[in-house]
Parts: structure tokens; C-alpha cells; sequence
């Protein structure tokens, strides 16, 4: 092992090197083996969109639900680095989208909106990937796109039936100086046991009784934090 903890197996699997990856495991290298810093072959091949590595490591018995200290398996990873050959392939041989989460409630859809990238957005959706499931913070896929100017990702949830939530503002939910948005249900409503939630509905009902003009912003204006590995 290199100083990271980088055996050969990793190394030819981060690089692509089939031939290797293939001449290793017949000589009986350690497929689950962890570096330094929890990334397995596989997860380092996914990472690095490595689809055929990917594959092979799969093929051979790999754990598809490996993750890494964050939680984040290979398809959060692929999905990460908008590596739409790699997430299909996983897909294919049955990783599941939606479940696991990373540590802090991020999904595969989640990360791709972020990141902008709409291709894996579309290969999830495909597979049964929810579109619409919000991290721990209560951030939606759509807000976290909204926020980081993701406008493919944007343009890519909009196709897929996914709309902007409702309009509430941050401080109508969560109180003055919230910085991310309430957990909303697919249909964009404040979930009900969100903390902020009475004086939401409270707050638009007083404004719809009063005929109050215009509209007021827009939810996905809140600045919810980012997500990483």
C-alpha cells in the first residue's frame, strides 16, 4: 500500500486499467479494501468516471453500497462529477437511487441539481430517482439548483414534472434571518411538523384575506448551503 492507503486494485481502478483491475482480482487482491480515506476501488472508479472500472468492480461482487465517512456511495460520487455513463451503469445493475443518503440527507438528485449537471438528473428520473426529496436542512433539489445558478439542472427538473415550491419567504417560515428554505412535500406545501410552519400558513392566509397585491418571493430565493462528499 502507497502512503494514502492506495493499493494497486485502487489505483488501476481510479485510472480505468481493465487489464489490471482483471490480472488483480485473480490474484486475489481485496476488492473492499479502504484508503486512508474511505474510498474503496469502487468508489474511487465512480468518482472518477471511470464506467467501465465501474462495471467490471460491479460484475466481480464489489459492495455497491459502500460510502464513504460522508455516507456518499458510488452513485452519490458519479452524480457528484456529473459522470451521467458511469450513474447509468449503476443504475443498470440495481444501485439504489433515493437510498442511502449522504450524512446530511443528500441524495444523487440532490447533488446533480447543485452541480448542475441535467444528464444525470434525466438518468436518475429514468430509474425511479425522486427528484423532489430535500436534505436534512429541508433544501429541495429545485432550491439548491435555484441558489447555485444551475440553470440546466433547472431547465432538466422543470422537464421532469418538478416545479418551484410555494411561495414563502424564509423568514415567514423559519423566522427572521433563516438562510434555508422550509422541507416542503413534492406538492410544495410546508410540511406540517416544520417548526415554521404554523406562521407560514398563518401568514399566507392573513395575506390572502387581506388581498394583499403582488406575490411574495419566491422560497428558492433562500440561500440553503451547499453539499460535498
Amino acid at each position: 500500500e502507497a502512503q494514502h492507503g492506495f493499493t494497486a486494485l485502487f489505483t488501476a481502478a481510479q485510472k480505468g486499467r481493465l487489464d489490471a483491475i482483471k490480472v488483480l482480482l485473480r490474484h486475489e487482491a481485496a476488492i473492499e479494501a479502504t484508503s486512508n480515506g474511505g474510498l474503496t476501488p469502487l468508489l474511487a472508479a465512480a468518482q472518477a468516471g471511470q464506467h467501465e472500472a465501474v462495471e467490471l468492480l460491479v460484475k466481480q461482487g464489489a459492495d455497491k453500497a459502500a460510502r464513504k465517512p460522508s455516507g456518499a456511495t458510488s452513485l452519490f460520487l458519479a452524480a457528484q462529477g456529473g459522470h451521467t455513463k458511469t450513474v447509468e451503469v449503476l443504475l443498470f445493475h440495481n444501485s439504489e437511487p433515493n437510498q442511502p443518503r449522504t450524512s446530511d440527507g443528500a441524495t444523487p438528485a440532490f447533488i446533480a441539481a447543485q452541480n448542475d449537471h441535467a444528464e444525470v438528473l434525466s438518468a436518475l428520473a429514468a430509474r425511479g430517482g425522486d427528484l423532489t426529496l430535500a436534505n436534512d436542512a429541508g433544501v429541495t433539489p429545485f432550491a439548491a439548483a435555484r441558489s447555485s445558478g444551475a440553470q440546466q439542472a433547472l431547465e432538466a427538473l422543470a422537464a421532469h414534472g418538478v416545479h418551484p415550491p410555494s411561495s414563502l419567504t424564509c423568514a415567514m417560515c423559519c423566522g427572521a434571518g433563516a438562510r434555508s428554505p422550509p422541507a416542503l412535500h413534492p406538492a410544495g406545501s410546508p410540511r406540517r411538523d416544520h417548526p415554521g410552519a404554523p406562521r407560514a400558513v398563518a401568514a399566507v392566509a392573513v395575506a390572502g384575506s387581506q388581498g394583499g397585491g403582488g406575490s411574495p418571493p419566491d422560497v428558492t430565493t433562500c440561500q440553503p448551503s451547499k453539499t460535498s462528499d
